[in-house]
Order: structure tokens, then C-alpha cells, then sequence
């Protein structure tokens, strides 16, 4: 079973500022924001030990059979139960108003990248170099928040829960191209946002205060 600890902290807050360093423009604009004042929560099983809670950067959270630690090529799978926790909180938010919508912020794909096409994801892009997935109340589908969730996590991950007039979303249609200012603004209006965590196994939430 999978938890929401409260690890609001120094901790937590560098070692958001950190991987937010690593992203692309939206990672930019939300480091920009007053994190520090805000809450941050851990999606972790229960259980977990408190010293294990706070090292954001290690995986192993997870308990897992150590006599794969005896064979030639030692390979553990990474597991992580918290994204069915991660869905439900975006489409709650989605689901609150018309005007709340989502971002994902694809790391490492370019807009000309083959591999869009063979996902057959719909994107919006900024400068011919950066990708993102837009979500709203009318594209709330598990299902496809789910594949986002796998898709652009890599060596960061990063999802934001803004909000907009039902006006400026049309400017977030499939295919099409969003601007700085864009992105900028709805970076300034986010609620919430979740970050990767634990080596991949689970995930920090941060609420706007």
C-alpha cells in the first residue's frame, strides 16, 4: 500500500530546486516560483523507513528478493506501485474545474523525433525543440495520463497541475506550437507539481500553499 508522507524540509526543497535544474523551460519557470513555500509529500509504501523517506535520490524503498543479488548478471527491476496514486491526484485536479489542466514535460524528445509519431501521443511544442503533454478535463483518460507518466519519464520526470480560461487552453491544441510567455504563465499559475523520485520508484508532490 502506498502512502503520502509529509516531508516538507530543506531536503526536499533542494533536491526539487535539483532536478527542476536538469529540465527543459517548464522545469526553468517552476523553479522560478517560491517553492519554499509550499508542502512537499513523499508517494512511498507503507512502511518505509524514515531514513530511507528522506533519501530522495536512492531507490531501494521497495523490498525485493536478494537472491537475485547471487546471480551472474544481478539485475533488479525497478518497481514502482505509487503511479495509480500519481493518476487519481491529477484527475482529481482535472476533473475539479473546466479550467484546470495538466502539463508533462517531455525531456528528452524533439518535436521532429519519429518516435512521437509511433506513440501517436498528441504534444505541443516550443522552438522546434521541446515537447510537452497537455491535459484537461476533456482528455482525463487513465488510460492516457498513464502512458504520458511512462513516456516522459527518463532521467527527470516532471508533471504540472495548473489552471487556465478555457480560452487560452485552445492555444494548447495537438501538434501545434505554444509560446514562452505561454508556458511561462502557466507555470506562474501551477497548484501542484510531481517530480521523480527514489531512483524511479516513487514520486515528490509539491502544494501550493
Amino acid at each position: 500500500m502506498i502512502e503520502i508522507k509529509n516531508v516538507t524540509g530543506i531536503e526536499s526543497f533542494q533536491y526539487i530546486r535539483k532536478q527542476l535544474s536538469r529540465g527543459r523551460s517548464l522545469s526553468t519557470f517552476i523553479n522560478d516560483l517560491s517553492i519554499e513555500n509550499g508542502s512537499v509529500y513523499a508517494f512511498v509504501p507503507g512502511g518505509t523507513q524514515e531514513e530511507k523517506i528522506h533519501a530522495f535520490e536512492n531507490g531501494g524503498i521497495y523490498s525485493f528478493d536478494k537472491e537475485l543479488l547471487n546471480t551472474e548478471h544481478p539485475v533488479i527491476p525497478v518497481q514502482n506501485n505509487a503511479r495509480p496514486l500519481l493518476i487519481g491526484e491529477i484527475q482529481k485536479h482535472l476533473n475539479a474545474d473546466k479550467k484546470n489542466c495538466c502539463l508533462f514535460e517531455e525531456p528528452i524528445l524533439w518535436p521532429s523525433d519519429s518516435k512521437l509519431t509511433t506513440f501517436g501521443f498528441d504534444y505541443v511544442y516550443l522552438g522546434g525543440e521541446q515537447v510537452f503533454y497537455f491535459f484537461n478535463k476533456g482528455n482525463a483518460n487513465a488510460e492516457k495520463l498513464d502512458e504520458a507518466i511512462l513516456i516522459s519519464d527518463d532521467y527527470i520526470f516532471l508533471c504540472v497541475l495548473s489552471s487556465l480560461d478555457l480560452s487560452t487552453q485552445t492555444n494548447f491544441l495537438p501538434s501545434k506550437e505554444i509560446t514562452t510567455d505561454l508556458l511561462r504563465v502557466f507555470a506562474k499559475s501551477a497548484f501542484s507539481f510531481f517530480v521523480g523520485a527514489y531512483d524511479g520508484e516513487g514520486y515528490l508532490m509539491w502544494v501550493k500553499p
